[in-house]
C-alpha cells in the first residue's frame, strides 16, 4: 500500500478524536456524582459544566470529520511524501484502535485497582473515627463505575476493531455514487 504521512496523520488525530470523546462520556458519573449530591452547585454552574462537556464532545467530532485541516498543519510540505507498506488503510487503522482500546482497558484496570486501594485505606482510617462515610462511598462508586465503563469501551474497541473499521468504511461509503467507491478506495490505499 502506498500512503502520505498527511493520511498516518489523518488516523492519529481520529484516534485523539475517539480517546477524547470517550474520556468525555466516561466523565458523566463522576460529574453526576459531584453535581447531584453536593449542594455547592447553582444551576447555572451545572449549565456551565453541562456546556463545556459538550463543548468537549463537538470539538472530538470535529477533530474525527475534518482531521485533514490539523494535519495539514502538523506535516507542512512533508505531508506529500509517500510511504509504501505492505499493510492496508484498513490494517492501519485496525492496529491504531486496538492500541487505542488497549490504552483505554490498561487506564481502567489501573483506575479500579487505586479505587480498591483506596476504599481499603479509607474504610480502614474512617471505621475507627466516623461512622458516617457515605460522600465519600459515592465518590467510589462513580469512580468504579467510570473505570468499569474504560474497560468495556477498551476491551470493545481493542477486540472488535475490524468490525469498527468495516463500518467506517460503509459509514463513509453511503450515498455515495457505485462508481465513486472504487475511485475513493485507491485513493486511500
Amino acid at each position: 500500500m502506498r500512503t502520505s504521512l498527511y493520511s498516518i496523520l489523518c488516523i492519529g488525530i481520529r484516534l485523539a478524536a475517539v480517546l477524547l470523546a470517550v474520556n468525555a462520556v466516561l466523565a458523566i458519573p463522576a460529574g453526576y456524582m459531584t453535581l447531584a449530591h453536593d449542594d455547592l452547585w447553582t444551576a447555572g454552574e451545572i449549565g456551565w459544566f453541562a456546556a463545556l462537556w459538550l463543548v468537549v464532545l463537538l470539538f472530538a467530532v470535529l477533530l474525527w470529520v475534518y482531521p485533514g485541516m490539523l494535519a495539514r498543519l502538523a506535516a507542512g510540505k512533508a505531508s506529500q511524501q509517500i510511504f509504501e507498506s505492505p499493510l492496508s488503510a484498513a490494517d492501519f487503522q485496525q492496529i491504531a484502535f486496538s492500541i487505542v482500546g488497549l490504552w483505554i482497558l490498561l487506564a481502567g484496570l489501573i483506575g479500579i485497582t487505586q479505587v480498591v486501594v483506596r476504599e481499603i485505606l479509607v474504610e480502614h482510617a474512617l471505621r475507627a473515627t466516623d461512622p458516617s462515610t457515605e460522600g465519600v462511598r459515592q465518590q467510589m462508586i462513580a469512580q468504579l463505575v467510570d473505570d468499569v465503563l474504560r474497560m468495556l469501551i477498551g476491551a470493545v474497541l481493542m477486540l472488535r476493531a475490524r468490525g469498527l473499521v468495516g463500518l467506517l468504511r460503509r459509514t463513509r461509503e453511503a450515498g455515495l455514487p457505485a462508481t465513486a467507491q472504487p475511485a475513493q478506495d485507491e485513493e486511500q490505499s
